[in-house]
């Protein structure tokens, strides 16, 4: 609608006219009106960039929290529930362990406790006599 309105409002000598000649001017926004629209579009342009790196299936913990981060960074009202130790966040040791795993620097002793769990010791290869099955080709990629 705000996106609308923002396509419909832009600067048309045509535009105004016809607004004139309907006699639509009292329901036109006042000019300050006007500008807190266009700043509107701006942030929920900007927060619908995020969402939709959200959704992405490649995202990575320490994506998410650079998309935080830089969202924090812009509107600091939001900071609250952003933060890398908001109340959403189930464990932060685990989440901030994995954000420092993926981006190589190192854990303290909770975060690495807490990232034991998901350590994969060395992979051991099994040679079988049987043939592969039908999902081996596509789980091996």
């Amino acid at each position: 609608m705000v996106a609308r309105y923002i396509a419909l409002m832009g600067p048309s000598e045509i535009l105004i006219a016809s607004i004139e000649r309907h006699e639509l001017v009292p329901l036109l926004l006042f000019t300050d009106e006007n500008d807190a629209i266009h700043a509107l579009h701006a942030d929920t342009s900007n927060l619908e960039v995020v969402t939709k790196l959200l959704q992405d299936f490649k995202l990575t913990l320490s994506g998410a929290r650079k998309a935080f981060d830089r969202v924090m960074k812009a509107y600091p009202e939001m900071s609250e529930k952003l933060r890398p130790d908001a109340d959403i966040v189930n464990n932060v040791a685990l989440e901030s362990g994995m954000v420092k795993i993926i981006r190589g620097e190192k854990l303290s002793i909770r975060e690495a406790a807490e990232c034991k769990q998901f350590e994969v010791g060395p992979s051991v290869h099994v040679e079988t006599d049987k043939p592969p099955s039908f999902l081996a080709s596509a789980l091996k990629k």
